[in-house]
């Protein structure tokens, strides 16, 4: 099994991706803006045994006099792991999950799997409704009749920055993490119109936000804001309802809402599945590590920070 590195231009990366309907960190976006703010970003092709391929996306920092080489939300099988594994430089660290199934025994788990929650937009608006929970739809139906003024727009970079700069505020009030705000930026300067903005307002105030990243057949849900009056009007029900229909008529066929916690944020977690949303498993991070010994694995969890887009509010 020959794997070619970095061989594949940025429209066959694009084709492969939307044909699994990829996360963020598997589209070549991802990895431009990673390259942007200087990680190296490397591609593998891994042929499949039906004569096609797996694309891979890595971003990689040093470590402990290693590189550390990340590929994170992959669609590796056990086979594709193996030749990975037996191909990656000496000194180096290769750290993967994978949703596609199990990789090969060699890789060492040093991070348990995540839930993530991503809604389908399949199907008529009807059938979107009807893949809710009745209490996320009531809510929904509350919200829509409180004459609230909903528009979606391209983010503008001056709306981006107030809102990154309440963020990581609200981040640290809330001890969670989610996308550094240097990431969005960079992700903003080099393509603003996939960048989508939808707001609440009413008597004229802005009382909710909601961000997405749109990334080809697919979009991930950055980050939200609401005030009181946004919460009493359900306005977060209202434009997550606008942007499923919205991004569903511009071509996406899912959104990804993030990961799921149900212990520290459950209600958040509940309004995520409310949705109609899925739960499913980004899988184990487990590490491949030839010439070291198995006993400094642990260290290596200090080094899964590379721009991973957790989302743990």
């Amino acid at each position: 099994m020959k794997i070619k590195w970095d061989n594949a231009p940025p429209s066959v990366c694009d084709m492969w991706a939307d044909s699994v309907e990829a996360p963020l960190q598997q589209r070549y976006m991802y990895g431009l803006v990673c390259g942007e703010l200087g990680r190296r970003v490397r591609r593998a092709s891994i042929p499949n045994r039906d004569g096609d391929h797996t694309i891979c996306q890595f971003v990689s920092r040093r470590l402990m006099g290693f590189e550390l080489i990340l590929g994170l939300r992959t669609q590796l099988s056990e086979n594709a792991s193996r030749a990975l594994r037996q191909d990656i430089p000496m000194r180096s660290i290769l750290a993967i999950s994978s949703e596609a199934g199990d990789l090969d025994t060699r890789y060492k788990p040093i991070v348990s799997a995540q839930t993530t929650a991503a809604v389908s937009l399949a199907g008529s608006q009807n059938d979107m409704r009807a893949r809710m929970h009745q209490k996320w739809r009531n809510r929904l139906n509350f919200g829509s009749g409180q004459g609230l003024d909903i528009r979606h727009v391209r983010c503008d970079r001056k709306t981006l920055l107030a809102l990154l700069d309440h963020e990581t505020r609200q981040q640290r009030e809330r001890k969670y993490r989610g996308i550094p705000a240097i990431f969005t930026a960079a992700w903003h300067e080099i393509a603003p119109e996939t960048v989508r903005l939808f707001s609440a307002r009413k008597n004229g105030e802005v009382i909710a936000t909601l961000v997405f990243l749109r990334h080809g057949n697919t979009a991930t849900y950055h980050m939200g804001w609401s005030n009181d009056v946004g919460r009493q009007n359900s306005a977060h029900h209202v434009l997550m309802w606008r942007a499923m229909r919205d991004l569903g008529d511009d071509g996406v066929s899912r959104i990804d809402l993030g990961m799921l916690n149900t212990y520290d944020t459950a209600g958040l977690a509940r309004f995520k599945l409310g949705t109609g949303a899925v739960a499913q498993s980004s899988g184990e991070t487990c590490v491949a590590v030839p010439m070291i010994s198995g006993l400094r694995l642990p260290s290596i969890r200090d080094g899964l920070t590379i721009f991973q887009g957790r989302h743990d509010h």
